[in-house]
């Protein structure tokens, strides 16, 4: 059996090759540094599971609530401070650790690479805090994921929408697994981001933060420190940043996301509250807010559990914004061609648009970093 699916519709989750039963499906890397899965040899028994667990290929979720959205503080300086908004992640998972559970989530190993991993105490729940603007590596983790769940575990996952829809269509409906999602731009290429950092870390970086607020929340800078060196810029004037905002460098599926035109199939989204003030000045925090769009009945009861770590207030206003399909960079073909760690950041800087000068001036004196 192929696995009919256009290259520009494959999350890469490898839920195809992790449920296949004869074993005949592998993830491999293709130039661009993304995984796509690949038939093995003779092995295929053409059952059709693989296209019947893909989440590309799935209908609409359902929510079985209308949906609530919360505004979201946490009471600890230090988690929001490590946070990339409001902190109700840190919430949410000590929770279900506390329980007796085990969290997974995106996470940079000893490599330098993405990818999701477990996490059963605060210790361990740290390295899963924080945005990570890179497509993580979901498959490695779905085997322990999954041993988890069948031994009556609470786990809870946070991932993109079209990893959670993954995780939801390989496991299916578990009352003792929550899933979480987040609002979500896209996924960059861990290629990209692998060549980029090494070049700046001038080796192999040993702290990376995309969302570092020793700023602010709103005006949050990249940082990037190894043996060394400490880099640090306001994220708009980073290049990898910058490439990311301009949709250069994502997976393709992206370009056409299908899980962010259908419901979500997570039991909480979260995200920034960047227009909080509107509703409620008071949880105005330059801290960080966030936002948590809770829309399941489950859902709900794991927020409720796990506020007493955070300022949390219900708020009437439309939940999900309107998702608009990210455009394509024009020159995305190109940036490719050839691309290699000695030349990522002439790269770069060749297909991305700078700031004007006056512009970045005040940027740099404005945000400089601590």
């Amino acid at each position: 059996m192929n696995i009919r699916l256009p290259e520009n519709e494959c999350v890469g989750c490898g839920v195809c090759a992790e449920g296949c039963p004869a074993q005949a499906i592998i993830m491999r890397e293709n130039t661009e540094g993304f995984l796509y899965p690949e038939i093995v040899g003779t092995r295929c028994t053409q059952c059709g599971k693989c296209m019947r667990n893909c989440v590309a290929l799935q209908k609409t979720v359902q929510t079985d609530i209308r949906e609530s959205v919360y505004a979201t503080v946490h009471k600890s300086p230090e988690v929001l401070q490590k946070s990339s908004s409001g902190g109700m992640f840190s919430a949410l998972a000590m929770w279900i650790i506390g329980q007796g559970g085990t969290v997974f989530g995106a996470a940079f190993d000893e490599k330098g690479m993405l990818s999701h991993q477990a996490a059963n105490n605060q210790n361990e729940l740290a390295k899963l805090l924080g945005s990570k603007y890179v497509q993580s590596n979901l498959y490695d983790a779905l085997p322990l994921l999954k041993e988890k769940a069948d031994a009556g575990e609470k786990v809870l996952i946070c991932g993109t929408p079209c990893q959670i829809g993954a995780v939801k269509a390989f496991l299916g409906a578990r009352d003792n697994v929550y899933l979480v999602d987040f609002l979500c731009h896209g996924v960059g290429s861990p290629k990209v981001f692998d060549f980029y950092s090494r070049k700046i870390a001038k080796g192999r970086p040993e702290k990376i933060a995309f969302r570092d607020k020793r700023i602010s929340w709103r005006a949050y800078s990249v940082r990037i420190q190894s043996a060394k060196v400490r880099y640090c810029k306001y994220h708009q004037d980073d290049l990898y940043m910058r490439g990311y905002l301009q949709n250069l460098f994502l997976r393709k599926s992206c370009y056409t996301c299908s899980a962010q035109d259908k419901m979500h199939a997570s039991d909480i989204t979260i995200g920034d509250f960047f227009d909080i003030a509107k509703y409620d000045a008071t949880f105005a925090d330059e801290r960080g807010t966030g936002k948590a769009i809770v829309h399941t009945s489950k859902g709900e009861a794991l927020l409720q559990a796990a506020k007493e770590d955070c300022r949390v207030k219900k708020i009437e206003h439309t939940a999900m914004e309107q998702h608009q399909n990210i455009a394509m960079h024009k020159e995305r073909d190109a940036f490719f061609e050839g691309l290699s760690a000695e030349n990522i950041l002439k790269k770069l800087k060749k297909y991305t648009v700078s700031p004007p000068f006056k512009v970045w001036l005040y940027r740099k004196i404005k945000y400089r970093c601590k």
